[in-house]
């Protein structure tokens, strides 16, 4: 298992919790995620340490690159999701003088009476940031295509 996602964790949450402490904060300085300096670094670390893997889902494909490409699509599509894009990730940073390794490709999906909820809602536009949907296809080294999602968002 490799130590850099829980590290790039670790240091986006101890950088989320400083931040937090400093411009948020709790007034009265009670609050175990922003009161202490020291203790919002903690905890907001542990927090990106845990955060990937409850976010993110990998699963292997029997089928090749391609077929799960089209796997995902068409049954996105049965089930009433829009595709608005598939994008070759790795031409596109190939292109730009970039080493992609193997292919990827990023599936972007979106319901509209997901996104109309979403829309509507002053509070909930902040989720646009994660909007469409995104499913990435990837082959990696040891084996078949792995679809990849973080299956929290809905749009």
């Amino acid at each position: 298992m490799s130590l850099l996602r829980p590290v790039i964790g670790a240091v986006i949450g101890a950088a989320v919790g400083f931040a937090f402490c400093k411009f948020v904060g709790c007034r009265s300085g009670a609050c175990p995620l922003t009161g202490n300096p020291w203790m919002a670094m903690f905890w907001w670390g542990m927090i990106g340490v845990m955060a990937p893997g409850l976010m993110l889902k990998e699963q292997a494909s029997p089928l090749g690159l391609d077929a799960t490409v089209a796997a995902i699509t068409n049954k996105a599509v049965a089930a009433g999701w829009t595709v608005s894009s598939v994008m070759p990730l790795d031409q596109s940073v190939k292109k730009h003088g970039g080493d992609p390794g193997r292919p990827v490709r990023l599936i972007n999906l979106c319901q509209a009476q997901h996104a109309s909820a979403i829309l509507l809602d002053d509070k909930a536009r902040v989720a646009t940031t994660l909007m469409p949907c995104t499913i990435s296809v990837y082959e990696t080294a040891s084996g078949p295509p792995l679809p990849a999602s973080a299956p929290r968002r809905s749009s």
